[in-house]
């Protein structure tokens, strides 16, 4: 089927072996989907993208002119795959990447959670050998300013997230800070996240344990953070070797740290205010 139709709200777009629908002339998509299944797409006036998901398997899409990706999401699964390689701005965006599919999304700088209403997570999840995403020029994450606010940041079953670049995730001042929270977590055999700068954590809503941000490395998975040295609002186990270095931090802020048989190296430490540590068997 072929459309001329340029500006598109609250529709689903399916392309795959049911039939044909040509999308070519799109210039928006607002609150939309567009669904690939084993076809490749080309939507070269594409220019902005706000609400709207991308979902694609065993095909491709190509976006050479989107700048701008607002409030959406992206999954790629079983060797499908997207090409964005002008857009700059992603706030609000989730990723789902699973099945080995690679996304790199250079140009990016700065990321908000930008949520407008209460109880909104955003969740950056990478699943499966091979899989990964790759923000080359991401250098801060802002979370969320509403009730209830998560970023999820997970590396699963040997997937990766690498961030080389960025050196702080921050719980902004503004808005309701109660039950706003990082969860970032390695899970699985070869599983990494890697943040080789990354400085700064910082949680505002560290009232009790369950408003606390988590940051976590199990069964063989991996958290590489090596310059992480200030952090604010965190639940941290350290029990496998992959969590946590611990080595270089100077600050620890209304943050619980728990240490077991891994070594309690703390030579770095400057102060620990309204925190809790715990050792075992170290």
């Amino acid at each position: 089927t072929s459309s001329n139709q340029t500006d598109t709200r609250g529709s689903l777009l399916q392309v795959d072996s049911t039939g044909t629908l040509d999308v070519s002339a799109l210039r928006s998509l607002v609150d939309s989907s567009l669904v690939v299944d084993g076809h490749d797409v080309t939507l070269d006036q594409l220019t902005g993208a706000t609400g709207s998901t991308f979902s694609i398997q065993s095909g491709s899409v190509d976006l050479p002119l989107l700048e701008s990706l607002l409030g959406g999401r992206i999954q790629l699964a079983s060797g499908g795959s997207i090409l964005i390689p002008r857009v700059t701005q992603i706030d609000g965006t989730s990723f789902d990447l699973t099945g080995g599919t690679t996304l790199s999304l250079p140009g990016v700088r700065h990321y908000r959670h930008a949520a407008q209403s209460d109880s909104v997570d955003r969740v950056w999840r990478v699943s499966g050998a091979g899989s990964s995403l790759t923000l080359p020029d991401l250098e801060s994450l802002s979370g969320g300013t509403r009730f209830n606010s998560s970023h999820v940041i997970e590396a699963l079953a040997g997937g990766s997230i690498q961030l080389p670049l960025i050196r702080q995730m921050i719980d902004p001042v503004a808005g309701n800070v109660s039950f706003r929270k990082f969860l970032i977590l390695a899970s699985g055999t070869d599983s990494e996240i890697d943040a080789p700068l990354l400085d700064h954590v910082i949680d505002r809503s560290a009232d009790a344990d369950n408003q606390r941000s988590v940051l976590n490395a199990e069964a063989g998975g991996r958290l590489n953070l090596p310059s992480l040295k200030h952090v604010h609002g965190f639940i941290i186990d350290v029990d496998t070797a992959g969590d946590l270095p611990i080595a270089g931090l100077v600050t620890l802020q209304d943050s619980h740290v728990a240490i077991n048989n891994q070594p309690a190296d703390f030579a770095a430490l400057e102060s620990i205010r309204q925190g809790r540590l715990v050792l075992a068997g170290t």
